[in-house]
């Protein structure tokens, strides 16, 4: 097995590298988005960046973004609301019974002169 060196003293150029990655990919989406225009001419080039639109679509996001958590709020209250009444309905008051009991029917006491146990013995 082939053992590598471990690279040492580099992490600032990692870091710049990165740095460069991220500039250039925010460019180009600014680029993709319409934000930002590149003319070139003769004797100049020119990148206008367009703040007011990045702005007003920054601000619409905001609005879309405030409008989804208020609907998704009142949809978690009226569901909290509907299992609510569900439980409500399904506590109803307890209805009393009323059960007419009779007591149990008493045997006649035993009338120890007509049976006569004989015991043998």
């Amino acid at each position: 097995m082939k053992n590598y060196p471990l690279r040492r003293g580099n992490s600032i150029g990692a870091v710049l590298a990165t740095l460069a990655l991220v500039v250039v990919l925010a460019c180009g989406v600014i680029y993709a988005m319409g934000y930002a225009t590149v003319e070139n001419s003769s004797d100049k080039t020119t990148i206008e960046v367009n703040t007011q639109q990045m702005k007003e679509d920054a601000d619409q996001a905001v609005e879309s973004g405030k409008q989804m958590l208020n609907d998704a709020g009142k949809s978690i209250e009226d569901g909290a609301e509907e299992v609510q009444d569900q439980v409500d309905g399904d506590s109803e008051p307890e209805t009393e019974v009323n059960i007419e009991t009779e007591p149990a029917p008493v045997a006649p006491p035993a009338d120890n002169n007509d049976a006569t146990a004989t015991i043998p013995g």
